[in-house]
């Protein structure tokens, strides 16, 4: 019986409308007919307007009603710009009106200042204006409690209904440098100069956060395309703006901050874009801590943590994710620069520094380049005998302090066929007269080459660095700043080069629907007061799925035992199911090897005498095996996640799991399978015979079915253990949790 199927919703199309409500769709994507997508606003007007009006505007610059106009002024805006405010026949120089209806032509796009209870006033009016798009600054809706959750429904519908693409609420806004549009009212934009546009977009659902990276990121050398922030979601949402930013001309990276998505499904489906499109993501996700989540009964809630879904999902679609903020501003210049190479030659004036350069390359997984003897036979005749002429070369003051020596020494480490980058840690030279001498001559040797000369230079004046990165070339401070998301690039252009088409391998499915009323009816109270699904009702409902499971008899008494004495093949195996007992091989709650129907007697008088059984299962014991856990998870973002890895005794010993989201299909499942420590003893390590692989992934993927199912019923439904042997892979224990 085969289970490689698709099991979960299908990605939402980035060409089509995004999916909203997953639980009107399909359990298994090759069998199941999906309805039509309800259609979706796209942040295009937001990039495209030639007519805004500020409803709140004010004439005074520093104000939140009077930054936008300063700012859209700022950044080029050469289309038409209007005011809102019955104070104001004019503000800051532009016509400003009492009504909309005084507006003398339509107007593309709105920026809402005013109270949120406004809205339900203004939008409608300024909808017969022409409206297509608005930005709403204006706090007070889900995030203020119930009547501002109602305020947001209503502006969400209307926007929806109404085709009107809406920013926010309670956000700062957004600025396109590569089309000379700002609709914010964030302080860093008021306060650095006006700059060149680069290929960096940076996505943040926190206004705040958003300002401190750019202005941090600038100030470091990085130029964006543009800087997006989402707010309270209403309408668009950030998936919406990683699409547009997966296909926008203008951006070759995009930098993302995040505290929670509205829709897995569609985040993964704008990702998925950006791998098609060869764009670096790089996301930092707080809200990684434990303290909040649901209390958890079952192995996997234990194992799989709500920032386990997220992992899975970077890891699925080649996010990169950052640490940290400076982390974001790293990978930012890193990912940015064309056409590296590996690999990295490091050059300094001094051994020790060399070392501490060698040491993160070591710690960071970038290859260091290995000198010919021709380059080093180069270096004898300039470096002095207690230099280095290998990898990390180590030139001394003495080459350095000689301009003609050390350009020459430079020159001959950039032809070695092994150098893709040139990183040489320069410490000094910073007077005005020597700085100026350096970088020419690095400006110089940097137009001869392809390969990029990359300089950490100490002991100067921040003064000197900024200079030389005016003058176009790569500087840093410490080097680990350039080295540590060095690996990330080399991995992703690699990634990028081997990566096949983004479709799931999906066969015909035997997999038959579960009767979620029927479960329903078979929860039972569990001794910690929640609902649960037994082990008995468990195993019936993955057998009516078409799960692998063992052969088992339901005893209530001797005579039980009697009546299938015919049937059992020993050695069997006995559980206790009733009562329900946590760990019920701790107690003798569970009989293994039982030879003989004496045997079986013998272990029911047992468990009923000592654990109060009123009822047990004999079940067919499978040979030994590789024992795996698969476990399902509700989950509010993604629908559900899967945990799998070591089950049995190993559960807990080995720490031994990986988390998957949907869609399940094969070749994900056996990927996944691929990263767990037990992959040595399924695939047949060291000299063992290979267990059925194939066949636990079909098992894998019936239970992910099941679960999927039942995510409204369960919160959480486990299978632990999964015998794999070698020509099956049967699950012998289940249960599940309300």
């Amino acid at each position: 019986m085969r289970f490689c199927v698709t099991i979960g919703p299908p990605l939402p199309s980035v060409q089509a409308e995004p999916l909203h409500h997953l639980r009107d769709f399909g359990l298994i994507m090759s069998t199941v007919e999906t309805p039509a997508l309800e259609k979706r606003n796209t942040p295009d007007i937001l990039f495209t307007f030639n007519s805004i009006v500020i409803v709140g505007a004010s004439d005074e610059e520093t104000r939140i009603g009077g930054v936008p106009i300063v700012l859209l002024k700022k950044y080029g805006f050469e289309g038409k710009i209007y005011g809102l405010n019955p104070k104001y026949q004019r503000v800051q120089g532009v016509p400003c009106f009492a009504e909309p209806e005084e507006l003398p032509e339509p107007v593309d796009l709105a920026i809402f200042i005013l109270s949120g209870e406004r809205l339900k006033d203004m939008l409608p009016r300024l909808k017969r204006k022409g409206l297509k798009g608005v930005v709403v600054y204006s706090a007070g809706f889900a995030e203020s409690g119930a009547e501002g959750k109602e305020l947001q429904a209503w502006l969400s519908m209307y926007a929806s209904e109404n085709e009107i693409a809406v920013v926010g609420p309670n956000c700062v806004g957004q600025i396109s440098f590569a089309h000379n549009r700002s609709l914010t009212f964030a302080n860093p934009m008021m306060v650095f100069p006006r700059m060149e546009p680069g290929r960096v977009a940076l996505l943040s659902q926190s206004g705040g956060v958003a300002g401190n990276i750019w202005a941090d990121a600038v100030l470091r050398g990085t130029r964006f395309s543009h800087v997006l922030t989402t707010g309270n979601e209403a309408d668009l949402s950030y998936a919406d703006f990683l699409t547009y930013l997966a296909d926008d001309p203008h951006t070759d990276v995009v930098l993302g901050y995040i505290e929670g998505l509205k829709s897995g499904p569609e985040f993964c489906a704008a990702a998925r874009r950006m791998q098609e499109k060869n764009k670096p993501l790089v996301l930092l996700r707080v809200g990684r801590s434990a303290m909040g989540q649901d209390t958890i009964s079952s192995h996997t809630g234990q194992m799989s943590s709500d920032d386990s879904g997220y992992q899975a999902a970077f890891d699925r679609y080649g996010v990169i994710r950052a640490k940290s903020l400076n982390d974001l501003n790293d990978y930012a210049r890193v990912l940015s620069l064309k056409d590296l190479k590996p690999k990295v030659t490091v050059v300094t004036t001094t051994g020790g520094i060399a070392v501490y350069a060698a040491d993160l390359c070591a710690d960071y997984g970038v290859e260091m380049s290995n000198l010919s003897k021709e380059t080093e036979a180069k270096l004898a005749k300039f470096v002095p005998s207690f230099g280095r002429i290998r990898n990390p070369v180590d030139l001394t003051a003495q080459v350095v302090n000689n301009a003609k020596i050390l350009e020459d020494a430079l020159r001959a480490l950039l032809e070695d066929p092994e150098t893709g980058i040139l990183l040489f840690l320069l410490s000094g030279k910073g007077t005005k007269e020597q700085s100026e001498q350096a970088i020419a001559m690095f400006k110089k040797l940097q137009a001869e080459t392809s390969k990029k000369i990359v300089l950490s230079w100490t002991s100067v004046p921040a003064e000197v660095r900024m200079r030389a990165a005016a003058a176009g070339l790569i500087v840093y401070e410490d080097p680990v700043n350039f080295l540590r998301p060095l690996q990330a690039y080399f991995r992703f252009a690699a990634n990028a080069q081997g990566r096949p088409a983004a479709t799931a391998r999906v066969v015909s499915s035997a997999a038959k629907p579960v009767d979620t009323l029927s479960v329903r009816s078979m929860l039972t109270a569990g001794s910690d007061g929640r609902s649960l699904l037994s082990e008995t009702r468990a195993m019936e409902v993955l057998e009516r799925a078409g799960v692998a499971c063992p052969k088992r008899w339901s005893v209530r008494s001797e005579a039980d035992l009697a009546r299938i004495a015919s049937d059992v093949v020993f050695p069997c195996v006995m559980k206790i199911s009733e009562p329900v007992i946590a760990h019920k091989s701790d107690v003798g709650g569970v009989k293994v090897g039982i030879a003989s129907q004496e045997e079986l007697v013998q272990s029911w008088r047992f468990m009923a005498k000592n654990l109060a059984a009123t009822e047990v299962m004999v079940i067919e014991q499978i040979g030994r095996g590789v024992e795996v856990l698969v476990g399902c998870l509700r989950d509010t973002t993604f629908g559900m996640r899967l945990a799998v890895g070591a089950g049995g005794i190993w559960t807990n010993l080995l720490e031994d799991t990986v988390t998957l989201i949907p869609p399940f299909d094969a070749d994900y499942i056996r990927a996944s399978l691929q990263k767990l420590k037990i992959w040595g003893a399924l695939s047949g390590g060291r000299g063992q015979a290979p267990a059925a692989i194939d066949a636990l992934v079909d098992t894998i993927a019936g239970t992910a079915a099941v679960g999927w199912s039942l995510r409204d019923v369960l919160s959480e439904f486990e299978c632990n253990p999964i015998i794999v042997t070698a020509d099956r892979a049967v699950v012998v224990d289940a249960i599940g949790f309300a």
